[in-house]
């Protein structure tokens, strides 16, 4: 009796330590995504992140005056920066952004397990968080000037390929 406690207790303890490395990964991403995406509003007023609900993998960008700046995570870690030259924020910036005509354009294919896709614009106080799958996204035509705009940039600079 006492053997099979002792390994029932020693199952319990492994599975509940082995859980909390498995998830580990995901939660520093997760850290990382949010400290960055605070300093990128405060410093530009934008933010752009794509995630993916089955990889420890996110792409954070953000426009300054004259570039784009695309950091690639993995792991809790910045693995790669790009740096391009773009009017991307002059862009947003005359924008005009209509939530309700964003979150219903045809151009998203939404999936309750997709790819998070979320953009946060300072000076208009929008917020989008959408659960949507990247790839069939791509293949359709978007109507919203916002929408148009993201599916040029991500297809221009490779974001998330």
């Amino acid at each position: 009796m006492k053997p099979s406690l002792l390994l029932l207790c020693f199952i319990c303890v492994s599975c509940s330590v082995a859980g909390l490395f498995y998830h580990y990964p995901d939660e520093v991403n997760h850290r990382l995504l949010s400290r960055l995406e605070k300093k990128y509003i405060r410093e530009n007023g934008n933010c752009f992140h794509l995630t993916s609900t089955y990889s420890r993998y996110a792409v954070i960008w953000h426009y300054t005056e004259n570039a784009i700046v695309i950091n690639h995570l993995k792991n809790g870690r910045i693995y790669k920066t790009e740096q391009y030259v773009s009017d991307g924020l002059s862009i947003i910036n005359t924008l005009a952004i209509d939530s309700a005509s964003f979150l219903q354009d045809d151009g998203w294919v939404w999936a309750l397990d997709g790819d998070g896709l979320k953009i946060s614009l300072r000076n208009r106080e929008y917020v989008f968080n959408l659960a949507i799958s990247y790839v069939e996204s791509l293949k359709y035509e978007s109507k919203t000037p916002l929408s148009k705009f993201i599916k040029e940039e991500l297809l221009r600079y490779h974001i998330f390929q």
